[in-house]
């Protein structure tokens, strides 16, 4: 459109700002954070910068304000790309569509008018994208299936399994946070010295959460004794060398490094299965485990910061003022819980545990 016929505004509803952030409050005429305000509060506001087409963008989706928009603060409003699928509200005027997103035939049991777009989603492809190609159905060969997803899921079916998590830093973070300087990064679940080495030299955008089995087992615990489907998880678990070097940035104190259980549950049927799925259940004594591995490291005293502490000062929310107790005191998990009609085995089940949860 043409900037120069228009004044933006934008409210912005979110709570962690970043480089992303940044950009749309230098695009903007004013840029005002409704983070806490009220609904009524919000809508005054709008009223007073004297907005005449106001757009919401979130749709129904976490942190929405469409009763602010319920309240008909601007003369004319509108929703797009929050979601395909409407407001539901008579006091927004104009869903942003296209005939493919919304056929005809169901524009029916929208509440707004539809504005048609040339299309409803942009897309620029990335560097890397192959070039598009005629579909093999085109020239009568078989149907092609396509799928939308996220790149960085796609995994170069050459890269030995335990390799991948390095080959992933080097390939794709790096060139990423180049890119994106101050963008927070979280790796979820590392399981590698490499990775761990990475987060702790990288700027303090960047932090890792390590999960209690990763620290307690390396891949001998899959085949000890025959195949162990219950240790195998995604990401697997690396050679000894690789659980060290977790160990040591856990118990570090190290404010990059904090707790992520990735417990898993699946059924026992499903898990013990010639392509048994991938995770362990932890849930049933995550923070005993996670003891027992402090302990281990004579490091009982940085088990809070890691556990309740890092993870809350990096996404910069309140620390949980709530307290647990865990005694050394040894224990035996039950053999399996129930989980609907089946049952679900969890790790460490029917051994013994030298810490619980009082």
């Amino acid at each position: 459109f043409d900037r120069s016929r228009f004044d933006v505004s934008l409210y912005s509803n979110v709570e962690i700002e970043d480089d992303m952030t940044a950009r749309f409050r230098a695009a903007a005429d004013r840029f005002r954070s409704t983070v806490g305000m009220s609904d009524d509060r919000m809508a005054a506001l709008i009223r007073e910068d004297e907005i005449d087409i106001l757009i919401d963008l979130a749709g129904h989706s976490e942190g929405n304000r469409l009763l602010v928009f319920a309240r008909k603060p601007a003369p004319i409003q509108a929703s797009g790309w929050g979601q395909g699928t409407g407001t539901g509200l008579d006091t927004i005027d104009y869903f942003l569509s296209d005939p493919v997103l919304v056929p005809p035939e169901a524009r029916a049991f929208f509440a707004e008018r539809m504005f048609d777009l040339p299309c409803f989603l942009g897309y620029v492809p990335k560097p890397v994208a192959p070039p598009v190609v005629p579909p093999p159905a085109s020239s009568g060969a078989l149907l092609t299936f396509g799928c939308f997803n996220r790149l960085d899921k796609v995994t170069d079916p050459a890269v030995d399994i335990f390799d991948r998590e390095a080959v992933f830093i080097d390939s794709q973070l790096r060139p990423l946070r180049h890119d994106f300087p101050e963008l927070k990064i979280v790796l979820e679940h590392i399981t590698t010295r490499e990775a761990a080495q990475y987060v702790t030299q990288a700027c303090d955008f960047t932090a890792a959460t390590i999960t209690a089995h990763h620290l307690l087992y390396n891949r001998n615990a899959i085949f000890t004794g025959g195949i162990r489907p219950h240790y195998y998880c995604l990401p697997v678990l690396k050679r000894e060398l690789h659980r060290q070097a977790l160990l040591q940035a856990a118990v570090s104190g190290s404010a990059r490094f904090f707790l992520g259980t990735d417990s898993a549950p699946h059924a026992a049927h499903l898990k013990e299965h010639a392509s048994g799925c991938a995770g362990c259940y932890t849930a049933h004594a995550a923070m005993a485990l996670y003891a027992e591995a402090f302990d281990g490291m004579g490091a009982l005293d940085r088990l809070e910061g890691f556990a309740s502490f890092h993870g809350a000062d990096f996404y910069r929310l309140p620390r949980n003022t709530g307290q647990i107790t865990l005694q050394r005191e040894a224990w035996t998990p039950p053999e399996s819980f129930a989980f609907g009609q089946a049952e679900l085995k969890p790790l460490r089940s029917g051994e013994t545990l030298p810490w619980r949860m009082v």
